[in-house]
């Protein structure tokens, strides 16, 4: 995985990125698993900013952190309605309309998590909360947890935005999040 477990992250900050079908999900629920079987019950909140999944060539991209006993030991938060602006808009206006719709959805739930913070934090997906949402909101939050886990696309296969920005906004905010970072893993 990335050579340590999840006690070695307890008290850091980690961003896993990577392109489409690269694997952050996965090692995200990993790391999810091994904090669920070391910190007590309701320590862990969960922010699964994911849309569906959707088949990219061979890979697939987005799609929720798969469920499993972990889920009853956290507080699991998502929004049904989040769509992928990418690949669900047609137009440079219905791409930055999903991501505003999805910004403000997403919001929410960062709001929820420092209403009632826990000592960790786990996101699925954040950079769907950066197309168009406040990124200094994010940090804050970010900031908020002790222990922070999260995985970010960052790649070259969901670069057509149909001319919205969304891509750039996307990179330059993900490398300042990174900056931030005590580690960032790259698959």
């Amino acid at each position: 995985m990335i050579g340590c477990g999840f006690e070695d992250l307890l008290g850091k900050k980690v961003l896993i990125v990577g392109d489409v079908g690269s694997g952050k999900t996965a090692m995200t629920r990993a790391l999810l698993i091994q904090a669920t079987e070391l910190l007590p019950s309701g320590s862990i909140t969960v922010i699964d900013m994911a849309p569906s999944r959707r088949k990219i060539g061979r890979d697939y991209a987005g799609g929720v952190i798969r469920k499993g006993e972990w889920v009853t030991r956290v507080r699991y938060l998502r929004s049904a309605t989040i769509n992928a602006p990418r690949l669900d808009g047609m137009t440079k206006d219905e791409v930055l309309d999903i991501a505003k719709s999805n910004a403000a959805e997403l919001g929410k739930l960062l709001q929820a998590f420092l209403d009632v913070p826990s000592s960790t934090l786990f996101i699925n997906d954040l950079t769907m909360y950066l197309h168009s949402g406040d990124a200094e909101f994010l940090f804050r939050t970010v900031d908020r947890a002790c222990t922070f886990v999260a995985n970010a696309y960052k790649g070259s296969r969901l670069l057509d935005d149909r001319g919205s920005g969304i891509s750039s906004r996307e990179h330059r905010l993900v490398t300042k999040l990174e900056k931030r970072m005590d580690l960032t893993v790259r698959l």
